[in-house]
């Protein structure tokens, strides 16, 4: 049954806790035991903790970001409310200013989600107009606008009823090309000329998805994906000839052998500047790598193929190096890479995570960067190792986060808002927040780069800010842990944990958004909120996820009639339990979306957990695809199966089949930014916990609530559910039995074996 609490809302929510007691995300009706508040700690930490919390504002993050012709402009959109808005900010330095629009504009994103395809608004090449996707004023789809950007007048590029993305201009300007989605057809390449309004010009016939255009230096060839058979993931690479009309197929074509024989998924099209070659991202080996084919002759090979997974290329002006990121462990790096070197330079320190990198001429590069304590933002610098980072001034408008100040110096800055510097350049500490930066999966001993000027370098005006921002004060460095849990299999992820503290704290093992987003070395306003309650954090990345290499990324899909994903956190909360400055005790389970799915999974192994957590967690398969956008979709039937056609198999994945094997304090927290969907299966579980007369609590947070609103809320959860017991100083003796000197968690082997008439699971009665 729910707990109905009295929760006292913070501060800054006031007013949307006032609207929301009326009505639950998305103007659902409210959930059950919730009053639409969130409930604030009133102390940064566990009992006796005297820090106060002190709200302050994040910049937010500037979306994928596309460089004038000239390269002294930036455009990208910037998260307003619940949608977007577009930002052009100067490349040299100073503020970024709004554009002023009649629509709304959209995020440029790959169908199938592939990391690095945003591409930011497309710039004409003369500079004068930008091309941007947004909502169309007439009905639910997406339209493409031409914007002067100038004055900010706007018009449809196409008047139609279908949904399209993706624009591309072509060398003179004259055409623009884009993907788009008629009703009742697949997507389809089409173009249209940008000068007058008029129809769409199909390029493709629509009976099968191909999508993302990309235009040759000369306009003669325009290159797209079309997407391989049935199986959603795989994309070919082909080739139109404008003059004739002529479609060409260059990868996956019946006896081809070697790079771009085999059925993979392809993406990030990006022509060479001088000349009908085309570099691109394939998934053909261990990690994804970055190919080059002749758009001629379909003639192939390897430009970036080490370590890591590779994504976003882009060629230098002269068409003689390339630009990527390239993903490994909780990291991602900016990379440069000559087309005729024997390796790659890394340009940011690699201890954060980098994106959207671009080209500025000139030998500069500007890419978005963050790390665990700094929230992301534009940095520019010159391609070398080593060389300065400028840092831009944030979009305008922030996010609140809520931070604990760790003494009154604390977050000081320069008059310009810079991070003060020490006599070597480096970012000066603040007082009592040392930074501890241990070793990286993708760099053991990378140090920071960021300093005065070399000679020769060029610093943007005072506007600019230089090295990194600030760090938020009271965020932690996190640590790293492994875990083997099969053979050739290891786990990696990051810990948080107070360095000033001492003495073992109850665990918490937080899956995040679950697979297959990535826990990486950026700002996590859950896992650092928990970890300045006391507690003692673990984000590991586990099957599914990308920058582990193909052993990782794709045995959860292979290995999905064992339920792997549950048998490893089995071994995870095990090696939890064995570590240094952790209390020996079971651990709670923490995490959001089919994060949250996973932590409720946990149920089905009785004594694998001390208390369960979960934010808008998916617990219907069948409604949640319903609404999935097409990434979203895709992984799901790919690593997890159908449900109308693997109900087996998708049982073992829903909460609702373990539900009445909850054998400690749950919490279900609905937030007011979850889709109608993720509102509606969190009510009908909740109803299922009833049915089975299981004690839950459940919260809920209003839309707009700054990012570590559900950490306070989770945090004051697991103070009381992961409290030790006040006689012993431990818990409650359990069936833990020990074998071999580890903990060996008791399987409830028959948990998911009953099945019910419609091929489905009989969730289970405690």
């Amino acid at each position: 049954m729910a707990v109905e609490r009295e929760l006292a809302p913070s501060p800054s929510s006031e007013s949307a806790a006032a609207s929301a007691s009326e009505t639950s995300p998305s103007g659902a009706e409210p959930l059950p035991g919730a009053n639409g508040a969130v409930d604030v700690l009133e102390a940064g930490g566990m009992p006796g903790d005297s820090r106060e919390p002190v709200r302050m504002d994040v910049p937010n993050p500037p979306g994928p970001v596309s460089v004038s012709p000239d390269g002294a402009t930036l455009a990208y959109l910037v998260r307003a409310g619940t949608g977007f808005r577009l930002e052009l900010c100067p490349a040299g330095g100073g503020g970024p200013t709004t554009l002023d629009l009649p629509f709304s504009p959209l995020p440029d994103e790959a169908a199938e989600g592939e990391p690095g395809t945003g591409e930011g608004p497309a710039w004409s090449p003369d500079g004068r107009r930008l091309a941007v996707a947004g909502a169309h004023p007439g009905h639910a789809g997406s339209a493409i606008w031409l914007v002067v950007v100038e004055t900010g007048e706007s018009r449809l590029l196409v008047d139609h009823r279908a949904a399209d993305r993706g624009p591309r201009w072509s060398p003179d300007g004259a055409l623009v090309a884009f993907t788009s989605r008629p009703e009742g057809r697949a997507d389809t390449v089409c173009m249209a000329f940008a000068d007058e309004p008029g129809p769409a010009i199909a390029l493709t016939d629509g009976r099968q998805d191909d999508r993302d255009p990309a235009w040759s230096f000369d306009g003669s060839l325009l290159a797209f994906r079309r997407r391989h058979g049935e199986v959603s993931g795989d994309h070919d690479l082909w080739v139109a000839t404008l003059a004739t009309g002529e479609l060409r197929q260059l990868t996956g074509k019946p006896g081809k052998a070697g790079l771009g024989g085999k059925p993979a998924n392809r993406w990030g099209l990006r022509w060479a500047p001088d000349r009908l070659q085309m570099a691109y991202v394939t998934d053909e080996r261990e990690w994804d790598i970055i190919a080059v084919i002749n758009g001629e002759n379909g003639a192939g090979w390897t430009l970036a193929g080490e370590a890591g997974d590779k994504a976003d290329p882009r060629w230098d002006p002269a068409g003689k190096k390339i630009l990527y990121t390239r993903s490994q462990g909780t990291t991602t790096a900016c990379c440069v890479k000559g087309t005729s070197a024997a390796t790659a330079t890394v340009l940011d320190p690699g201890d954060g995570v980098a994106s959207s990198p671009r080209w500025l001429g000139e030998g500069r590069v500007v890419y978005r960067f963050g790390d665990p304590r700094r929230a992301a933002t534009l940095v520019v610098q010159d391609a070398v190792e080593g060389a300065t980072r400028i840092t831009l001034p944030a979009p305008e408008g922030t996010i609140p986060v809520t931070s604990v100040t760790a003494g009154e110096d604390a977050g000081v800055t320069t008059a310009d808002g810079a991070t003060p510097l020490t006599g070597d350049g480096s970012p000066a500490e603040a007082d009592g927040a040392p930074e501890v930066t241990p070793p990286t999966a993708a760099s053991p001993d990378a140090p920071s780069i960021e300093g005065d000027a070399s000679e020769g370098t060029e610093v943007p005006t005072a506007d600019a800010g230089r090295g990194l921002p600030e760090p938020i004060a009271g965020y932690v460095t996190p640590g790293s842990f492994e875990v083997e849990v099969d053979e050739g299999v290891t786990l990696s992820g990051l810990t948080y944990r107070l360095p000033e503290r001492s003495g073992p704290a109850p665990a918490v093992i937080s899956l995040g958004d679950g697979p297959p987003r990535r826990h990486g070395s950026e700002v996590q306003p859950l896992e650092q909120g928990l970890a300045a309650a006391d507690l003692w954090v673990y984000a590991p990345n586990g099957r599914g996820i990308a920058g582990y290499g193909r052993s990782v990324s794709d045995t959860q899909a292979a290995m999905a009639d064992q339920e792997v994903e549950i048998g490893d956190l089995v071994t995870v909360a095990v090696a939890v339990r064995t570590r240094e400055g952790v209390i020996d005790q079971a651990p709670a389970f923490v995490g959001r979306g089919y994060g949250g799915t996973l932590a409720l999974l946990t149920a089905g192994r009785p004594g694998l957990a001390r208390a369960y957590v979960a934010i808008d967690p998916v617990a219907d398969w069948d409604q949640e695809l319903d609404e999935a956008d097409p990434a979203w979709r895709a992984w799901i039937t790919e690593h997890l199966g159908v449900p109308a056609v693997q109900r087996g198999r998708v049982a073992t994945h829903t909460p609702t089949t373990y539900a009445g094997l909850l054998d400690g304090p749950v919490l279900l927290v609905g937030t007011g930014d979850a889709s109608p969907g993720r509102a509606a299966q969190l009510r009908g579980f909740a109803a299922l916990l009833d049915e089975l007369g299981v004690s839950y609590e459940l919260a809920e947070v209003p839309a707009g609530e700054s990012p570590d609103a559900v950490a306070e809320r989770v945090a004051e959860f697991l103070r009381g559910a992961l409290a030790p017991d006040p006689m012993t100083g431990a818990e409650p003796e359990t069936a833990d039995d020990e074998v071999g000197g580890r903990a060996e968690l008791p399987v409830d082997e028959g948990a998911s074996d009953e099945t019910v008439g419609d091929g489905g699971t009989e969730p289970a009665r405690g």
